[in-house]
């Protein structure tokens, strides 16, 4: 299966939205909108031919990235993409001199938090209550080294 990894348009909100309702149900479609128009955000869509399979949306501020959004189509679970987005978003945060990697992610969802751990985080921390059900844990990914693997 071939995967493209492209900054996402407008064109692509409504694949994406409906991913993220499969997946998270948390953000809207002005959300979505929103990510496009600012200068510090960066959402990511994977295409397989025009379909778009999963995203993932981040804020890049000083030397830092922070993760706000990232999902998988269901029907794609399992075949790469979610690494491939995750790499892509590692490499865009590099060139522009990040030096670490943010998210929160459900404690409980270990699905995520073991992908996360097998790409290169670590947890850092833990919000009690973050959400209404569940802790949050914090978790970085420092990428300074990854910077002489991606541009020797």
């Amino acid at each position: 299966m071939n995967i493209v990894i492209k900054k996402a348009r407008f064109t692509d909100i409504e694949s994406i939205l409906a991913i993220e309702q499969q997946a998270i149900s948390s953000w809207t479609y002005d959300n979505f909108i929103e990510e496009l128009s600012k200068e510090f955000s960066l959402l990511l869509a994977a295409l397989s031919g025009k379909l778009v399979t999963g995203y993932i949306s981040a804020w890049i501020i000083g030397d830092q990235a922070e993760i706000n959004s990232f999902a998988v189509s269901t029907a794609y679970s399992g075949k790469g993409i979610g690494g491939k987005l995750l790499n892509s978003l590692v490499s865009e945060a590099v060139k522009k001199g990040c030096s670490s990697v943010f998210l929160e992610v459900r404690s409980r969802n270990s699905y995520a938090v073991n992908f996360y751990k097998k790409n290169g985080f670590t947890e850092t921390g833990r919000r009690k209550n973050y959400y209404p059900d569940d802790d949050a844990l914090l978790m970085e990914k420092k990428i300074h080294e990854d910077k002489k693997r991606l541009f020797p």
